[in-house]
């Protein structure tokens, strides 16, 4: 007669391998915020694909999270990939998670897309972006969607350097 040993082992390595997985769960779950923490844009003002009336003095970005003014930045250019922000952009003094650059007065009729790079205060992971928005004619026309151009190299000079 055989010993019924053979099952034995394998009961045995299910019971570790089920330890190990509930081991990992708890791990998980107990740690969330290393494995995500990154200054995802939450919002803007002007919003993404906004069509305005009247051309804003500035744009604002609201982050995930508290942003490294060394490394954060975020520039506006027109259709013509000309530079039309005041190169300030700063952290809110009241809101390390919010971001603003100051625009050109009186800002021509047409198309401008945002980039804009965000290194974390909190972990040092650095995610960019960019969206656009147009200023209406004054007849409330506005430029059609064919002509927005994401200037990809402006991009990734800001997420390069």
């Amino acid at each position: 007669m055989k010993p019924i040993t053979p099952h034995l082992g394998l009961i045995v390595r299910r019971r570790r391998l089920l330890i190990a997985m509930l081991h990992a769960c708890c791990l998980a779950l107990l740690l969330p915020g290393t494995s995500e923490a990154h200054a995802i844009l939450l919002r803007s003002d002007p919003a993404q694909s906004a069509i305005l009336s009247v051309p804003p003095d500035q744009v604002c970005l609201w982050l995930s999270e508290a942003l490294n003014p060394a490394f954060s930045a975020a520039v506006v250019v027109n259709a013509a990939s000309q530079r039309v922000d005041d190169q300030d952009a700063q952290l809110a003094l009241d809101d390390a998670s919010k971001m603003d650059v100051t625009l050109h007065p009186n800002l021509a009729p047409g198309v401008y897309t945002v980039v804009w790079r965000a290194d974390s205060n909190d972990d040092g992971h650095v995610l960019s972006g960019s969206f656009h928005f147009t200023v209406a004619n004054p007849d409330g026309t506005v430029i059609p969607s064919a002509c927005i151009r994401v200037n990809l190299m402006l991009q990734h000079s800001l997420t390069s350097s």
